[in-house]
């Protein structure tokens, strides 16, 4: 780990999250089985605070009845990113808000009918890939 720079639970937090084993892998070291990987995760959501209750379907279903606050597109976001700084995590909200995405009921929505397009169309930078794809799994769309 120290060979990627992860010194601290925070770095590891967000190497997690963008793919520990394929760095290692690029990098020709040893990757961790699937196993060792959600034990590291489920430590590291304890540590956070994220706790157990809110994980799985039942997240899902906190996130599908937050309403119109935003905190609920907040939060989806930086489950899917929680690489993004708080900064990055404003401006996707803000992104969103321009394009009439509100609340997590209306981003399922845009994912299933073409969020990037939408997006796009508004002029906006649209959200990689990978960001779709993690919000569609969250969101179960």
């Amino acid at each position: 780990l120290a060979s990627l720079g992860i010194s601290d639970a925070a770095a590891l937090d967000r190497a997690l999250a963008q793919g520990l084993n394929g760095q290692l892998k690029r990098k020709g070291l040893k990757t961790f089985s699937k196993q060792t990987i959600a034990a590291l995760q489920q430590c590291l959501d304890k540590a956070f605070g994220r706790t157990e209750e809110l994980c799985g379907v039942q997240k899902e279903d906190a996130w599908m009845h937050s309403g119109t606050c935003d905190s609920g597109l907040f939060d989806v976001l930086w489950e899917c990113r929680p690489d993004w700084s708080g900064q990055d995590l404003e401006r996707s909200v803000r992104k969103l808000k321009i394009v009439g995405i509100t609340n997590i009921t209306t981003l399922a929505e845009a994912l299933e009918s073409g969020l990037n397009q939408q997006l796009r169309d508004a002029e906006l930078k649209p959200f990689s890939a990978y960001t779709i794809e993690e919000l569609k799994q969250r969101l179960c769309v």
